[in-house]
């Protein structure tokens, strides 16, 4: 299992301009979900792009991620280039307990703290994918409610194993959610049912598609 997901994440991330397969969705269809939510697991953000500006959850605040806390309108951003990730603050950030002023690289595992309570861990936990995970690590919220935040870059692995961008404790096996410009897909190495249909191998991923097996449950919106 190991094996075919390295050598499923490493293809489409060296060849991002693989056509995708033919799919019969309607136009009204091809907008990329932005939220998943996992039964039994959590609800997850999907955030694609390459720069994300973060602040304070305040009416009329304009900004691409918020939290319910203490911290400024907009307090820094985070930019991906390739799989390097930066950070940018715009109010007192620290890094693993040091005071940053100036864009600082982020590493696997980096703690941020924004103002004095709000506290955020970085991870990359996929050493064959670039996106990147935000989890809360203090009592606030994000908003809308999610438990983490994917900054998606190619792929998103979900499964058991501890690589996992979401990790499924009772599921026994990993699939791959990967991009391919405004589009999302599928890679399964077993059977799953998509909107009460068996599919299998690779296919497309729409807003609203829920996806099930014996122990595989999720939802897109």
């Amino acid at each position: 299992m190991r094996n075919w997901l390295a050598k499923t994440i490493a293809v489409e991330h060296r060849n991002p301009e693989t056509p995708a397969p033919s799919t019969n969705h309607t136009l009204a269809q091809t907008r990329i979900p932005q939220y998943l939510w996992i039964d039994g697991v959590g609800g997850y953000r999907i955030c694609t792009g390459e720069e994300w500006v973060l602040g304070q959850a305040a009416p009329g605040n304009q900004v691409d991620l918020t939290i319910l806390g203490d911290l400024s309108r907009r307090a820094l951003a985070l930019r991906r280039s390739g799989r390097d990730y930066f950070l940018q603050p715009w109010q007192d950030v620290h890094i693993d307990q040091q005071l940053v002023d100036r864009p600082t690289a982020l590493r696997d595992g980096a703690k941020i703290t924004v103002g004095q309570r709000v506290q955020l861990a970085f991870q990359l936990p996929n050493p064959w994918s670039s996106s990147a995970v935000l989890k809360l690590l203090s009592h606030h919220r994000w908003q809308p409610s999610v438990d983490s935040v994917i900054l998606l870059a190619d792929s998103i692995v979900l499964g058991p194993m501890q690589e996992s961008h979401v990790i499924c404790p009772f599921w026994n096996k990993d699939l791959v959610i990967y991009r391919d410009g405004n589009k999302l897909f599928c890679r399964s190495s077993f059977e799953l049912q998509v909107n009460q249909q068996a599919r299998s191998g690779e296919f497309e991923l729409n807003v609203g598609d829920k996806i099930r097996s014996d122990d595989v449950s999720f939802g897109l919106e």
